[in-house]
């Protein structure tokens, strides 16, 4: 009996023992080291990073590009760049770019856009790395970007459009002119390219020409262009008051004059042809030949009759 009420007692023991155990706290020694770890880094970085900036922007100043990578390695390892990410993660890059180490430039950029996913100027940077490394597609990605994040950025569609331009990407490239001209419509290179991008594509560019004249009225070079795209279109009566505009706004224009007559002979005008011929020959009366295209349509113009 006696040694069964000991054996309950050690059992009882044992029971109580576990949970005990259970009941203790854990061990903080292991906590009490992180947090001592990060107070010995923070305690680093203040002292340190104010210094290692100061130092970075000297050797920049004085173009010293490897010693400016090596302070601003020195600011990363350290934990600076997250209180100024955009100046250190910018000048980094620009560092590697001045050494033509465009692919560390590209990484270090990549790195800072974690931090600043949506930063103009670094994506800018990342575009130009990108461009000088030959890497078109990204390069493209990164502009597509950066026409979103900087919407009014001319530069960036501008140079966007080329692009696609260049890899015959030409419906992207008319997409992207389009919202250029939106922001900008009396920018005439923009123009010009967006037409030649309709041509391309196999589209009718006539409206592209139409609204490139319209908005440009005193262009005499818009105009013949508008005028030679109407009369391939088989449409000499709009070609003919397209020219007749131009030669209002520059009489003195002899190829105004050469296409207008033959708009006129064209949609058997023949009159209206000669008398246009007439006022030609008066700018250029040593051409001959335009005497001679002159007494032409004229006799073509009795036989007519």
């Amino acid at each position: 009996m006696r040694k069964n009420n000991i054996f309950q007692n050690l059992l009882l023991l044992g029971v109580a023992s576990i949970f005990m155990t259970m009941c203790t706290p854990p061990d903080q020694s292991s906590a009490d080291e992180d947090l001592a770890e990060q107070a010995r880094q923070d305690s680093i970085r203040t002292v340190r990073c104010p210094r290692v900036f100061s130092s970075a922007a000297e050797f920049y100043k004085n173009r010293d590009w490897a010693a400016t990578v090596r302070a601003y390695d020195e600011l990363t390892d350290l934990g600076c760049d997250r209180d100024d990410p955009q100046e250190v993660y910018l000048y980094y890059a620009i560092a590697y770019e001045y050494m033509g180490k465009y692919d560390s430039s590209a990484t270090v950029l990549l790195k800072g856009l974690t931090f600043l996913p949506d930063n103009v100027d670094l994506r800018k940077r990342l575009a130009f790395s990108y461009e000088k490394q030959g890497m078109i597609d990204l390069q493209m990605d990164e502009l597509d970007r950066l026409s979103f994040l900087a919407p009014e950025d001319i530069d960036i569609k501008d140079k966007l459009a080329k692009l696609y331009g260049d890899q015959e990407r030409f419906d992207d490239q008319i997409s992207v002119l389009k919202d250029l001209l939106e922001i900008q419509p009396n920018n005439e290179a923009a123009q010009s390219d967006l037409a030649q991008a309709y041509e391309k594509s196999g589209r009718d560019p006539l409206d592209v020409y139409k609204n490139r004249f319209d908005n440009n009225p005193d262009n005499i070079s818009y105009g013949l262009d508008y005028a030679d795209k109407l009369m391939i279109a088989d449409r000499p009566n709009d070609a003919i008051d397209i020219l007749k505009q131009v030669v209002d706004v520059d009489p003195s224009s002899k190829v105004a004059y050469r296409k207008l007559a033959q708009s006129y002979d064209s949609n058997d005008r023949l009159k209206d042809a000669a008398q246009t011929y007439e006022r030609l020959f008066k700018l250029d009366p040593r051409d001959f030949r335009i005497a001679i295209k002159i007494s032409d349509v004229y006799v073509e113009e009795q036989d007519f009759k």
